[in-house]
């Protein structure tokens, strides 16, 4: 008989290995692209559009930081397209930029503009991960089985060592 954390663990396998997989920002360049990327999706993917402008650097840093985070939560779907590809505002190509949107079920669950008045014009990968994990659009943890058997099970501890320290600095 099967205990139940084993039962739990089946089961998140089971619905991870079957979730769609993405890994990469997909690259959109007219607003039809912008739509079908939205209409034609699963409806329980998260899908977060990031709305640039190739000329500020803070649009430049989200672009990076998103091709970071698509690998690290490759059941998430990332986009970007140009705010003037978008046929958006003179005005909002101006001062909007870098924007994320982000979109669940095809509705409009998160909405953030001018992103470079909260998080400067230079940015990380962590910095933008946090902020989506503050917002409840990013899963806190979302590890692929390799990864928590690869990268975790590595930090092993020598238990059997001579040395007197638990630094190691005898």
């Amino acid at each position: 008989m099967m205990d139940i954390h084993m039962f739990c663990h089946l089961s998140y396998q089971v619905y991870f290995y079957f979730r769609p997989k993405f890994g990469k920002v997909v690259n959109l360049v007219d607003r039809t692209g912008f739509l079908e990327a939205l209409d034609k999706e699963n409806p329980n993917v998260t899908v977060i559009m990031h709305v640039y402008e190739s000329r500020f650097a803070a649009c430049e840093s989200m672009n990076k930081c998103l091709h970071c985070l698509a690998s690290q939560y490759p059941t998430v779907k990332f986009c970007k397209i140009k705010a003037s590809q978008a046929t958006l505002s003179y005005s909002f190509s101006e001062s909007g930029v870098p924007a994320l949107l982000v979109y669940k079920h095809g509705d409009l669950i998160g909405n953030f503009v001018g992103l470079s008045k909260e998080l400067g014009e230079d940015f990380f990968a962590s910095d933008v991960e946090s902020f989506l994990q503050e917002h409840g659009f990013l899963p806190l943890n979302e590890m692929t089985e390799t990864e928590t058997t690869g990268i975790r099970s590595s930090n092993k501890i020598d238990t059997n060592s001579d040395s007197d320290s638990d630094f190691g600095v005898d």
